[in-house]
């Protein structure tokens, strides 16, 4: 899921930031972008790529996906909306 450049190096194998030729088998191409806080300001850029879910957990939290150059798996947890992650559209057929 995983771009293949931009990534922080891990000694970890099976991580992302190990083997970054082993990245992007899905084709998702996931940017490691971090996440911006309320006023713009971007954190974890190259650490974390994080994304919106439609599911609402409350009032104050959303579900999020994310993945780190440090693991191999896609992470799931709940985020207050102050945070801004990216927004991936897909296309019913």
């Amino acid at each position: 899921m995983a771009v293949k450049t931009g990534w922080l190096a891990s000694p970890d194998a099976g991580a992302i930031g190990n083997d970054s030729s082993e990245n992007n088998s899905s084709g998702f191409s996931g940017l490691p972008n971090g996440y911006c806080d309320y006023s713009g300001e971007t954190y974890y850029r190259n650490w974390y790529a994080f994304w919106w879910t439609a599911t609402k957990q409350d009032s104050t939290f959303v579900r999020s996906r994310c993945i780190s150059y440090c693991a191999s798996d896609l992470q799931s947890s709940a985020r207050t909306k102050i945070f801004g992650h990216s927004v991936r559209l897909v296309k019913d057929k």
